[in-house]
C-alpha cells in the first residue's frame, strides 16, 4: 500500500482469495471507497510511490516485472522486467532510481530511461520473511533473519554499497528483524518481531542502540510519522497495531483493527494512519490522538 501526500490517495494491493487474480485499487479517504482500478497490473505485491514525478511503481510477482504508472492518468506507462520474482520495492526520486528485492538479490532501476542498471545478490536465506528495507546515501540497509535449527536464533541487518553491490557491514540486531526508516533523522527503526523488542540504528555511524523492550503483539509491517515521532506496528495475527512513542520507546496504545492487517501508511498531513485488512479486502483508519491534531 502506498499514499500520495498531495492528493491523499491511497493505492491498494487487493488480491481475490489465496492465489486470486490482484489489482490495484485507487481509494479515495474523503469518499470512503474505491474510486477506479488501475488496469494492465498483474499478480501485483508490492507498490512504492514517487509523488514529485507522479508516479506510482507496481512489483509484478509472477510476471518477474515492475509496472510504472502515471498517478495523474492511471495509466500503465512501461513494464521492465527484472528477471526473478519482485518480493518489494522503494523509490529514491533524488537519485532517479527504484530498488526492487527480488529474492536474495536486489536490482537498480534508472526510474527516467527504465533500464536495470544493476544487480547484486545479498546472502539471505529466508527473503520472503523480512521485505522492509531502506535507502540512505548509496546505502542498502536490508534485515536479514538468521534461522535456527527449530527456530530464529537471531538477526543482522546488512549494510550495503548500492554502486558495488558489496557488504560494508552487517549489524547484530534481534530474531527475525524488520526495518523503516525515519527520514528526519535520518533514523532506521528495527522491529525484532519474534524479540517483540526495537533496536535503533544511526545510518551515520552505523551503530546500534537497544534492544528496547515493547509490548506489541508479535509484529508485521511498520510505517512511521515523523512529525509525531511515532511508530505503528501491524499485528498480523492479532488483528491490532500497536503505536509507539519513539522518544521514550514505550508502547501508547494498541488499535483493534481487521483481520490480518499489512502495510501500514500515514498520511503526513492529517497523520491518519491506515492499513490494508487483507482477507476482509477493506481498509482500516486510525486517526491520530485529539491533543496531537
Amino acid at each position: 500500500m502506498a499514499i500520495d501526500p498531495a492528493t491523499h490517495t491511497i493505492y491498494v494491493v487487493t488480491r481475490a482469495g489465496i492465489g486470486g487474480d490482484s489489482t490495484i485499487d485507487v481509494v479515495d479517504p474523503a469518499r470512503g471507497g474505491v474510486s477506479a482500478t488501475i488496469p494492465g497490473v498483474e499478480d501485483a505485491t508490492a507498490v512504492t510511490i514517487a509523488p514529485d514525478h507522479h508516479e506510482l511503481y507496481v512489483a509484478n510477482y509472477a510476471l518477474k516485472t515492475v509496472s510504472v504508472v502515471d498517478t495523474r492518468t492511471r495509466a500503465v506507462t512501461a513494464t521492465i522486467p527484472v528477471e526473478k520474482e519482485p518480493w518489494a520495492v522503494r523509490a529514491d526520486p533524488s537519485a532517479n532510481e527504484l530498488y526492487v528485492m527480488t529474492g536474495d538479490e536486489f536490482t537498480v532501476i534508472d526510474t527516467v530511461r527504465r533500464v536495470v542498471t544493476s544487480r547484486f545478490r545479498i546472502e539471505n536465506e529466508y527473503p520472503e520473511v523480512s521485505r522492509g528495507f531502506a535507502v540512505i546515501a548509496g546505502r542498502l540497509y536490508v534485515p536479514i533473519p538468521i534461522g535456527g535449527e527449530l527456530d530464529w536464533a537471531g538477526g543482522k541487518v546488512a549494510v550495503i554499497d548500492i554502486a558495488t553491490g558489496g557488504v560494508i557491514t552487517d549489524i547484530t540486531v534481534g530474531r527475525s528483524p524488520d526495518l523503516v526508516l525515519d527520514p528526519a533523522g535520518p533514523t532506521i527503526y528495527v522491529v525484532n518481531r519474534y524479540d517483540e523488542t526495537i533496536s535503533v540504528i544511526d545510518p551515520v555511524t552505523d551503530t546500534v542502540t537497544g534492544p528496547h523492550p515493547v509490548e506489541f503483539e508479535g509484529g508485521g509491517d511498520s510505517a512511521i510519522d515523523p512529525a509525531r515521532q511515532t511508530l505503528y506496528i501491524t499485528n498480523f495475527s492479532a488483528g491490532t497495531v500497536s503505536e509507539v512513542d519513539l522518544e521514550s520507546m514505550e508502547l501508547v496504545r494498541t488499535h483493534r483493527v481487521g483481520d490480518a492487517p499489512r502495510s501500514p501508511v500515514v498520511d503526513p498531513e492529517t497523520h491518519i494512519v491506515y492499513t490494508s485488512d487483507g482477507p476482509s479486502r477493506s481498509i482500516s483508519m486510525i486517526e491520530p490522538a485529539p491533543a496531537c491534531r
